[in-house]
């Protein structure tokens, strides 16, 4: 998959949900996922994605400035996955959908999320539901 997606600068749209991604999966697609300058959706819903995953996420918006959605529900991203996220949404041009449902974020990481939200020019629609209070 990972070649793939660095030869192939047509795909906008990969769909890996339920496929058992973990967080060392993601750092060995990460590079090509950055290097595939078509994608602008990707949802990667269901996994085993933790917060490692969550920061692997910042990376790839830090280094991909045109991902316009990204879905992340059902994973296990919690506070930290979800403040390394806010750090790279806060300046991020494009995204505008963002899912983070059921990803026992808590309070810190919800916080950290709704000032990355007010701060953003992109984001339109976010998805936040079944976490902690």
């Amino acid at each position: 998959l990972g070649n793939s997606l660095v030869t192939n600068n047509v795909l906008t749209e990969l769909t890996l949900e339920h496929c058992g991604i973990t967080d060392d999966d993601l750092r060995t697609l990460l590079p090509s996922l950055v290097a595939n300058n078509a994608l602008t959706m990707l949802s990667l819903k269901g996994n085993k994605l933790s917060m490692d995953g969550g920061e692997l996420l910042g990376t790839l918006l830090t280094r991909r400035p045109d991902v316009i959605s990204l879905d992340l529900s059902a994973n296990r991203l919690e506070n930290k996955g979800a403040e390394a996220l806010a750090d790279s949404i806060r300046t991020h041009r494009s995204l505008s959908h963002l899912q983070l449902k059921s990803n026992n974020i808590g309070e810190k990481g919800l916080c950290a999320l709704a000032d990355a939200f007010a701060e953003s020019h992109s984001i339109r629609k976010v998805a936040l539901w079944g976490d902690r209070k």
